[in-house]
């Protein structure tokens, strides 16, 4: 079976592949993250926590194969 292509919808620019993840917060980091993406300028919460992740790494260097 082959699947049609779908049709651009004029929508936003791809980021690429992704692989989804969900992330059981706390509700009081929650919400400070709800308030945090807002003040740093992101359009959403899901680009602030990336960024974070990718500050982590890049001050702690790559991440363990374990943990």
């Amino acid at each position: 079976m082959t699947r049609k292509k779908r049709k651009k919808t004029g929508g936003r620019k791809s980021k690429g592949p992704r692989k989804p993840l969900t992330v059981r917060f706390p509700l009081d980091v929650f919400g400070e993250l709800e308030n945090e993406y807002q003040q740093e300028g992101f359009d959403d919460m899901n680009a602030y926590v990336l960024a974070l992740v990718d500050r982590g790494r890049q001050n702690l260097g790559e991440l363990p194969e374990s943990a």
